[in-house]
């Protein structure tokens, strides 16, 4: 077995998990201006590292607005 930095070059850390994603649009009858996403995910699995949760928040803003109809 060696060393945590060893283990790490060689690619053998991984970690896997599991949650809900909410996605919301931003818009107005005609028009879509943003859309939020909302992740989070609780880790139950890793190797070579610790174990913990994450909140992740992510808005997307397209060049101009989608026209709907």
């Amino acid at each position: 077995m060696g060393t945590l930095p060893s283990l790490l070059v060689k690619g053998k850390n991984s970690t896997a998990a599991l949650g809900p994603e909410l996605m919301l649009p931003l818009a107005t009858k005609s028009k879509l201006y943003v859309f939020f996403t909302v992740l989070y995910a609780f880790e139950v699995a890793s190797r070579t590292t610790t174990q913990g949760n994450a909140l992740i928040l992510t808005a997307v803003f397209p060049i101009k607005p989608i026209k709907l109809q």
